[in-house]
């Protein structure tokens, strides 16, 4: 079977992560300080199922290197593309990997959300409610460890122990 993948860009207001640093994972929406949507870098492909011989159309978000603020809970993020590389991005070039960058932390702001966000029939934007204050990319995250009761900061285990 022959594949061939398309760029698309998905427009989201957030997107999402979960914090790798604690042992009972803990869910992050990340956002435009502003609001504003954003664009995220995808892969859009069309392929026939072997199965069912049905025409299936999939696509996956590409990830890039974690920026200060989102390092703090993970080390990879979407790749968001700055507006004036939308176009360039959807276009004909064969390879604008360059696009695909870091973005930066300053115009962010991330905020821990309820779990519920992990079970696909909670389909309400309730889910993206804050839980507690939003971080600033400047001071280091500080969550405690809901297992151990250790503090973590910056996604790294103080001194009682562990990683």
């Amino acid at each position: 079977m022959f594949r061939v993948a398309a760029s698309c860009q998905l427009m989201a207001s957030s997107s999402g992560e979960q914090s790798e640093a604690l042992a009972e994972k803990q869910p992050y929406a990340i956002a435009r300080k502003d609001g504003s949507p954003f664009g995220l870098a995808g892969l859009l492909e069309n392929w026939r199922d072997p199965n069912t011989d049905e025409w299936e159309r999939t696509f996956a978000v590409i990830t890039a290197p974690s920026n200060e603020l989102v390092g703090q809970i993970h080390n990879r993020m979407p790749a968001i593309l700055k507006p004036e590389s939308y176009e360039r991005w959807l276009g004909l070039e064969p390879d604008p990997h360059e696009l695909l960058i870091t973005y930066p932390s300053e115009p962010m702001t991330m905020w821990p959300i309820s779990t519920r966000v992990n079970k696909p029939e909670n389909d309400d934007p309730s889910i993206l409610d804050q839980t507690s204050e939003p971080s600033d990319w400047q001071a280091p995250l500080d969550v405690s460890d809901h297992v151990s009761g250790n503090k973590i900061k910056s996604g790294a285990w103080d001194d009682h122990g562990g990683r």
